[in-house]
């Protein structure tokens, strides 16, 4: 199985990893493709979603899409080249991912990963993970699982025994005091 190394977290104070290696898997370092922008081929993701949903770009519907509607409405104005020159550097990224997928069953990683997936068709499991702080709140992270293309069975039978190993599914921020906490905030802007 492959990861990632981060300077900022060292490997042998990961605690995934180490979850990892108490299941019996052995982890090699990866680095995703970088030759190719896929920050770049980006754009198919939002000219597919824009004729996706085209019928909500021409009501006018915005409510619970977050900031969807206007990548919507950039995605409808892509030229028919642009979005050609884009389909071919996910192709030669598609080659890149499967040279990477030859050296491993799957990855670990969390998120980071998920545009590159998006367009390369990589199954992707993304479980609970650890607990932050974040603004005085313990808020839940995520970590991902990528496999190789239709293999399904493999990734989920590892991020099913991670989830069971790691317990993190099991764990609840207190929605309580968060929901008392909203309850004064309204209160108190009436």
């Amino acid at each position: 199985m492959g990861y990632f190394e981060k300077s900022d977290r060292p490997v042998d104070k990961r605690e995934d990893l180490k979850i990892l290696r108490e299941l019996g898997v052995t982890l090699v370092p990866i680095a995703l493709p970088d030759d190719y922008p896929a920050s770049a081929v980006s754009l198919m993701l939002r000219t597919e979603a824009a004729a996706v949903f085209d019928e909500l770009t021409r009501k006018h519907v915005t409510e619970g899409l977050n900031t969807w509607p206007a990548a919507f409405i950039q995605g409808q104005f892509t030229p028919a080249v642009e979005y050609l020159r884009a389909a071919r550097v996910r192709s030669l990224l598609m080659r890149s991912m499967a040279r990477l997928m030859e050296t491993v069953d799957l990855y670990v990683g969390d998120g980071e990963d998920l545009e590159i997936t998006n367009l390369t068709g990589h199954p992707t499991a993304v479980l609970p993970d650890t607990f932050a702080s974040r603004q005085g709140r313990d808020a839940p992270g995520s970590i991902t699982f990528t496999g190789r293309l239709y293999g399904e069975t493999t990734l989920l039978a590892v991020a099913n025994a991670y989830q069971q190993a790691a317990g993190h599914h099991l764990k609840r921020p207190p929605l309580e005091r968060f929901l008392a906490e909203e309850t004064t905030v309204t209160k108190a802007e009436n």
